[in-house]
């Protein structure tokens, strides 16, 4: 028997509409979740306020309760930078400076999200102060996401960590990974964001 070959079907470009309807739809779902994420934050916010005490640069405890900063990373607390040839301890610096913009005042932070370990990732505010902002804008913490303008701001008056020279702490954290208070991550995981997402929705729909 004769073997015969079907021929393949003619290929059929698409449309510029198709490609556009498909573009579209695309970034409709993309609008989407960015406004379900926007309406689950502003739904189920979590708040802490009261007396703090700094950790770190960019940790604070509020009672036994642990938070990191959003959107910031200053150096840890065993981080050493250099300024005019010499070195000096900008982690213990950052720690310092903190305390310093808390001054003993009652704190406020609010955030939705939490990290591999299950802390918030929050902003906080002094005496009507951003924190976070204020950490990079002096020079004490690097952008970590946010915070952009205050970074160059506080590079190009070199102050903080920028009258010198230092590591940026994620890679200090990298070359140290056997110190232990300071291998942590400072952002939230995929599987936190998930979860953060998961315990919003349940809040919600139980209202």
């Amino acid at each position: 028997m004769a073997y015969s070959r079907r021929p393949y079907p003619a290929y059929r470009r698409r449309s510029p509409f198709s490609r556009l309807l498909e573009y579209g739809v695309a970034a409709a779902f993309l609008i989407a979740v960015s406004v379900l994420a926007a309406a689950l934050a502003r739904i189920s916010t979590d708040t802490l306020a009261g007396k703090a005490i700094a950790v770190d640069g960019d940790s604070l405890l509020f009672g036994e309760t642990r938070i990191r900063l959003e959107g910031i990373d200053a150096p840890e607390l065993s981080q050493t930078c250099m300024a005019g040839g010499r070195s000096f301890e900008c982690g213990r610096e950052a720690r310092n400076h903190l305390r310093r913009l808390i001054g003993g005042h009652p704190v406020s932070c609010s955030g939705w999200q939490t990290d591999k370990y299950g802390r918030m990732l929050a902003r906080c505010t002094v005496s009507g102060t951003d924190i976070n902002a204020a950490m990079v804008r002096d020079g004490w913490a690097v952008a970590f996401g946010d915070f952009d303008a205050e970074e160059e701001q506080a590079r190009a008056q070199k102050r903080g960590v920028w009258q010198g020279e230092f590591a940026a702490p994620r890679d200090w954290r990298r070359d140290h990974p056997n110190t232990p208070d300071e291998a942590e991550p400072h952002s939230a995981s995929i599987g936190a964001f998930i979860q953060s997402i998961g315990r919003r929705i349940v809040a919600w729909t139980g209202n």
